[in-house]
């Protein structure tokens, strides 16, 4: 059966009946209406945000109307951290939130959630559908038209599932880039600005100036707020012009928030929560102070917005702190109706520590690598950070099957990042080497031998395209005594350094999946090959997202739920 588009002619798409569709299974239902074009003409044409704008003409869809707010959320590596615990921030103070993150975190079903919760499969299809039936209405892609990017049409998905489902807020995820990508259709009231650094030169470059000047151009006139991590000197200079010129005001991530994402480990995760948790809470308190919300209770605005601008809050956490914080000193304990708010921070705090977000520091138990006692995880299961069975680990990682009060220990474990720089790789192996228990079993030992083998990281699995910072991972894992594996995924769109520029050394392997057949790696329900490797020792496995999914779900992981919003938050 055919995954996409029938192509004609070379360089051309023709389009798709919409009744036939509706007939396939919803895997290749999105197939062919969101990777279609792309899979057609990626190699001789680029992505057209012209043509997604004739496609929401097509839809009759507006996004200078849209009554939810939006918090933009671009970067060069840690948006999905942000947009997760922006969103918990908002669930946290009561509000409905949407969120679109760019990808997903176990595939592409899950990159659109309400409430923390991924969308309904009946919903999906339903979009795609109805965006199928505006497809046909456009003339056929083409080299010279472009083609609908991928990231693109979920994002409209997104948006288009915020309206139908009343959010407040909606939280997207850019795909890559700001003025070149498809997030630069909506005005955002808010942005986080994550790390920007060499990522994508190639398109958006040639240098870290123009890949920060692409991203900063989705701060527009419509926006009040910018949240920005750590930044390089040049990288600042450009958002604080850009911020200038459009009137927002910028703020530092960890000015406010950093103390409600103090559990996470120090570094880029807790810098990168911080940005999301300030965004979040200032635009909830916008909806406060405008009037759109009143005791906690969801009241929507019917006005668009073009009848002006709406309100987000100067002083980003200031409301929501322990009373004696400092910022409390500076804001007034009530809202315009009365509420208090500081009576909220224990709920929002509560559902800032729940965010579970596989394949970003999350540790997991391995499945056949070991027994976990009683009373601990299930094989790949992650649990929110802190919460340790017997103890809390040290910086309040995600840990899974920890040692329990019985004295008993855990099976084979394995730490999954989805770092792909070198300094990423730095801070994942510290991670990694705080997690790992000064025990560890041995998978060969049989019921009543001893447990004698000696506790330590054994191996890092390593997968990164061409253009990563490849050096820069193997510069990082020189003193690393354990082995040193580059993952091979056969086949992957994003391709495989050659197998040269990897070390030929004792200690240095690379291992080819040859398991995963012919229909992507973002299709294989997981590789009994890897499966088999991290079952040899305790492991951090560390890489672009495509091979980060991969590795979670051979770990048999969740990800269904991203946080646990309050029992009374709408909905």
């Amino acid at each position: 059966m055919t995954l996409f588009g029938p192509v004609n002619q070379p360089g051309r798409v023709d389009q798709h009946d919409a009744a036939p569709l509706a007939a396939l299974p919803t895997d290749q239902l999105e197939e062919q209406v969101v990777f279609g074009e792309w899979r057609a003409l990626r190699g001789v044409s680029a992505r057209s945000l012209e043509r997604t704008r004739a496609l929401m003409q097509a839809l009759e869809y507006d996004p200078e109307t849209a009554a939810h707010r939006t918090i933009g959320v671009v970067g060069s590596k840690g948006k999905g951290t942000a947009s997760a615990y922006a969103s918990a921030a908002l669930a946290g103070l009561g509000h409905r939130v949407g969120t679109v993150m760019s990808p997903g975190v176990l595939s592409n079903a899950d990159r659109i959630r309400i409430n923390g919760v991924v969308l309904p499969e009946q919903e999906r299809r339903r979009l795609l559908l109805r965006i199928a039936q505006a497809q046909a209405q456009l003339p056929p892609a083409t080299a010279e038209s472009g083609y609908l990017a991928p990231t693109g049409v979920f994002l409209l998905m997104g948006f288009l599932a915020a309206a139908q489902q009343d959010c407040e807020v909606l939280v997207a995820e850019a795909g890559i880039g700001g003025a070149s990508d498809d997030l630069s259709h909506w005005p955002l009231d808010a942005v986080v600005v994550t790390s920007i650094f060499a990522e994508h030169l190639d398109l958006l470059g040639p240098t870290v100036a123009d890949v920060a000047r692409d991203k900063s151009e989705v701060i527009t006139g419509s926006t009040q707020l910018v949240v920005s991590c750590p930044q390089s000197a040049e990288v600042a200079e450009i958002l604080a012009q850009r911020c200038a010129e459009t009137g927002a005001q910028l703020v530092g991530a960890e000015d406010d928030a950093a103390g409600l994402v103090a559990h996470l480990p120090a570094g880029f995760q807790r810098a990168n929560a911080a940005a999301g948790v300030a965004a979040g809470v200032a635009v909830a308190d916008g909806l406060v102070a405008d009037g759109s919300v009143t005791g906690g209770s969801r009241n929507m605005r019917s006005s668009a917005r073009h009848a002006g601008p709406k309100p987000v809050s100067s002083s980003p956490t200031a409301h929501f702190l322990p009373a004696e914080h400092p910022l409390c000193a500076i804001c007034d304990d009530t809202d315009p109706a009365g509420t208090n708010r500081r009576t909220l921070m224990p709920t929002l705090a509560e559902v800032v520590r729940s965010v579970r977000y596989p394949g970003r520091l999350s540790v997991h138990a391995v499945p056949g690598g070991g027994v976990v006692p009683e009373g601990g995880a299930a094989d790949g299961a992650v649990i929110p950070r802190g919460e340790v069975a017997g103890g809390v680990m040290p910086g309040g990682g995600v840990v899974l099957g920890g040692k329990t009060p019985g004295g008993a220990v855990p099976g084979v474990r394995c730490v999954v990042d989805s770092a792909v720089s070198g300094a990423g790789l730095r801070a994942a192996l510290e991670f990694a080497s705080q997690v790992m228990p000064q025990e560890a079993r041995n998978p060969s030992a049989g019921a009543g031998e001893a447990d004698t083998e000696a506790a330590e990281l054994r191996q890092v699995l390593v997968c990164l395209p061409p253009g990563k910072d490849l050096a820069g991972f193997i510069a990082e894992l020189q003193p690393f005594p354990g082995r040193k594996v580059f993952v091979e995924l056969p086949g992957a769109y994003t391709g495989t350094p050659e197998r040269s520029e990897w070390p030929q050394a004792p200690g240095w392997d690379w291992l080819r999946l040859d398991d995963l057949g012919t229909a992507g790696v973002h299709e294989a329900a997981g590789s009994p090959q890897l499966l088999e490797q991290l079952q040899q020792g305790d492991s951090l496995a560390v890489g672009t997202v495509l091979f980060s999914s991969l590795v979670l779900r051979t770990l048999g992981a969740e990800a269904e739920r991203l946080f646990d919003p309050p029992a009374w938050s709408p909905g």
